[in-house]
C-alpha cells in the first residue's frame, strides 16, 4: 500500500526532481561534513592533551586545526541550508500542483459522489489534508533525511574509532528505536481515523452554519449540540490516541540518550583505566553519540509530522482516483438549433430505484416545454440527464440530431443556460457574477441583460454600481441574487434555456416583473421550465405531466384542464404537489 502511495506521489514530484535531487545532494554534503566535525575536535583535544605532557602548548597547530574546523562548520551550514531550501521549494511546488489536481478533479468527478459524501469531508481533503501533507514534505521530510544520513555516518565512524564501545552504544540505541517504532505503528491507525473524523466534523459544521436560521427556527440547537459533542468526543479520543503515541517518543528518546551516555562513560572509563583508550578519543566518541541521539530525536519529531502527512496523502490520492465522468464525445453540433429528443430513457440513481422508466418525447427548436409533477416524479432528473450530469441506464438523448454521448461535455454545456431553484453567486462584483465565463462581453450587452432581468434598480442603488462586490455586507436578498443568476443566463444567450423553478426565490411582484423578461429571453430558444408556480407554465407550448417516472399527460394548459386528469388535480390544488 505504502509503495503504491509513494509511486503516486512520485508522479507529482517528478516535475521538480531537480530541486529534490539538489536538496538531497546538498544535504548529503552538509551532513557528511557534520560527521567530520567531532573528529576535528578530537584532533584539537589531542594537541591540548599532548601539551599537558610536554608543558609546551602548540598554538600554531591548534589554530590551524581550529580554522579548518570553523571552515567545515560554515560550509556544512551553507550546504545544509540550501539543501533544505531546495527541498522546501520542490515540496511547496509539488503540493501546489496537488491542490490544482484536486480542484481539477472536482470538476470531473461523477455527480453521484457529491450526493453521497459530506461537503465538509471534500473541503477537508483540499485544505487541512493538503496543509498537513505540505508540512510533512516541505520541512520535516528533509530534516528526517539529513538526520538519518548524520546518524549513519556517525555510527560508522564510531565503529572505526572503537568497535566495542560502538557496539555497546548501538545496542541501547536500537532497543530505544524498536520501542519507538512500536509506539509509532500503534499510532498510525489512530492518525488515519483522526483525519476521517475531522472531515466528518467539518461537514457537520458546514451544514450547521449554512442552516443556522432553520436550526434556531425549529429549536434544534440542543440536538445539533448533542451531535457535535459526540463527533467532538470521537475526534478528541482519536486525537488523544494519536498524540499520546507520538508525544511519548521524544521523552523516551531522551531516556535512551541518557542511558547511552551512562553506558559509554562506564565502558570508556574502564578502557581508559586499562590504557586502551585516550581521553581525546572519549571526547570525540561522546560528541558522535550526542549527534546520533540528537538527530534520532529530530527524526522522531519529524516522523510525528510525517505520519499524519502520509495519512493525509492517502486521503488525497484516494480522492484523485475517484471515478470520473467519461467524455468520449468527438462530434460537434454544427448548427445549434435546440432540437431535443428523448428516446426510451430509463434511469435510476441506485440499483432497483428507477426514477424514469421509459421516457420519450420530442421537443422542436424554439418550443417552451413545462415539466410538472409531484416530488420524486423525475422533473429535475430529466434536466440532469439532459446536461449529462448522470449517465442513462438505457435509451438515448439526442440534441440537434447528435446523441449527447457523442458530443464533448464542454461543447454540450455550451448549448445550455441554466437558472436553478438554489441561487448560486460567488464573492465578486455584480459584473463578475453576471458575466461569469461568458467571453467578449461589452458594457452594452451587460446593461441590456441587467435591464431585461429587472435588476437595474438594484445596480443603481449600489455604492459602486455594477462593480459592487457581493458579500454579506452588500445587503442583497436571495430574490435579488436569483435575478442576478437570471441575468447571467440571459447574457449567455444559449440555444437551450433551463429554468428549474427559477422564480421560487422571488416574491409575486418581482416574479411579474421578470416573467416578461423570461418570456422574451426564451423566444427563439428551446426552453425547459420545471414548474413551481402556475404563472410560469400557462403560456408553455407543451406541458409534460410526470408521475412515477412516466409522462402521463401531454398538452398545453387549456387542453390539460379540459381533460380533467392529473394536471387538472394539480391545478385545483394550486400546484402544491409540485
Amino acid at each position: 500500500m505504502k509503495n503504491n502511495l509513494f509511486s503516486k506521489i512520485a508522479v507529482f514530484a517528478k516535475k521538480y526532481k531537480v530541486y529534490f535531487i539538489a536538496g538531497i545532494v546538498l544535504g548529503l554534503v552538509g551532513s557528511l561534513l557534520n560527521v567530520l566535525i567531532p573528529n576535528m575536535v578530537k584532533n584539537i583535544a589531542a594537541l591540548i592533551s599532548e601539551s599537558l605532557y610536554t608543558n609546551a602548548m602548540d598554538f600554531h597547530s591548534i589554530r590551524v586545526v581550529a580554522i579548518k574546523t570553523a571552515i567545515v562548520i560554515i560550509i556544512s551550514f551553507i550546504t545544509s541550508y540550501f539543501g533544505a531550501w531546495c527541498l522546501t521549494v520542490g515540496g511547496q511546488n509539488m503540493v501546489k500542483d496537488i491542490r490544482s489536481a484536486l480542484s481539477d478533479k472536482t470538476d470531473h468527478i461523477r455527480m453521484n459522489y457529491f450526493d453521497t459524501t459530506a461537503l465538509g469531508d471534500t473541503v477537508s481533503r483540499m485544505t487541512d489534508d493538503c496543509d498537513a501533507f505540505s508540512a510533512a514534505i516541505s520541512s520535516n521530510l528533509g530534516k528526517a533525511i539529513f538526520s538519518i544520513i548524520i546518524v549513519l555516518g556517525c555510527l560508522l565512524v564510531t565503529f572505526v574509532i572503537n568497535p566495542l564501545l560502538a557496539f555497546c552504544s548501538i545496542v541501547s540505541i536500537l532497543l530505544g528505536l524498536f520501542i519507538n517504532a512500536t509506539f509509532a505503528g500503534m499510532g498510525s491507525d489512530s492518525i488515519k481515523e483522526q483525519r476521517r473524523l475531522l472531515g466528518n466534523m467539518n461537514g457537520m459544521i458546514n451544514e450547521s452554519i449554512s442552516g443556522h436560521m432553520l436550526i434556531k427556527t425549529f429549536n434544534g440547537e440542543e440536538e445539533v449540540l448533542e451531535q457535535f459533542d459526540k463527533k467532538n468526543q470521537d475526534l478528541s479520543s482519536a486525537l488523544f490516541k494519536s498524540q499520546f503515541f507520538i508525544s511519548v517518543l521524544t521523552p523516551f528518546m531522551d531516556f535512551v540518550s541518557n542511558f547511552t551516555y551512562v553506558v559509554v562513560c562506564l565502558v570508556s572509563g574502564i578502557m581508559i583505566i586499562h590504557g586502551k583508550m585516550q581521553i581525546e578519543t572519549l571526547v570525540a566518541f561522546i560528541l558522535y553519540i550526542k549527534m546520533v541521539t540528537s538527530n534520532l530525536t529530530q527524526i522522531i519529531q519529524a516522523l510525528g509530522s510525517i505520519q499524519p502527512g502520509i495519512a493525509c496523502a492517502e486521503r488525497i490520492m484516494e480522492y484523485l482516483e475517484l471515478e470520473e465522468e467519461t467524455d468520449e464525445g468527438r462530434e460537434d453540433v454544427s448548427r445549434a438549433l435546440g432540437d431535443v429528443e428523448f428516446k426510451n430513457v430509463r434511469f435510476g440513481y441506485a440499483e432497483g430505484q428507477i426514477v424514469l422508466k421509459d421516457f420519450s418525447a420530442h421537443i422542436k427548436p424554439g418550443m417552451k416545454v413545462a415539466i410538472v409533477g409531484p416530488t420524486g416524479a423525475g422533473k429535475s432528473t430529466l434536466i440532469n440527464l439532459l446536461m449529462r450530469f448522470y449517465e442513462l441506464n438505457s435509451g438515448s438523448i439526442i440534441v440537434d440530431g447528435v446523441s449527447i454521448k457523442d458530443i464533448p461535455r464542454s461543447r454540450l454545456h455550451d448549448l445550455f443556460a441554466m437558472v436553478l431553484q438554489e441561487t448560486w453567486t460567488f464573492k465578486g462584483s455584480i459584473r463578475e457574477n453576471i458575466v461569469y465565463s461568458t467571453k467578449d462581453v461589452d458594457d452594452e450587452k451587460l446593461n441590456s441583460a441587467i435591464e431585461r432581468a429587472g435588476i437595474k434598480f438594484l445596480v443603481d442603488a449600489m455604492p459602486q454600481g455594477v462593480d459592487t462586490v457581493l458579500s454579506e455586507t452588500a445587503n442583497v436578498s436571495s430574490g435579488q441574487k436569483q435575478l442576478i443568476t437570471i441575468a447571467r443566463a440571459m447574457l449567455k444567450n444559449a440555444p437551450i434555456m433551463i429554468l428549474d423553478e427559477a422564480t421560487s426565490s422571488v416574491d409575486t411582484r418581482t416574479e411579474k416583473l421578470i416573467q416578461k423578461a423570461i418570456d422574451d429571453m426564451t423566444k427563439g430558444h428551446t426552453s425547459f421550465v420545471i414548474a413551481h408556480r402556475l404563472s410560469t407554465i400557462k403560456n408553455a407550448d407543451v406541458i409534460f405531466v410526470l408521475k412515477d417516472g412516466d409522462i402521463v399527460e401531454t398538452g398545453n394548459h387549456e387542453q390539460l384542464l379540459k381533460a380533467g386528469g392529473f394536471y387538472s388535480e394539480l391545478y385545483k390544488a394550486g400546484l402544491d404537489a409540485s
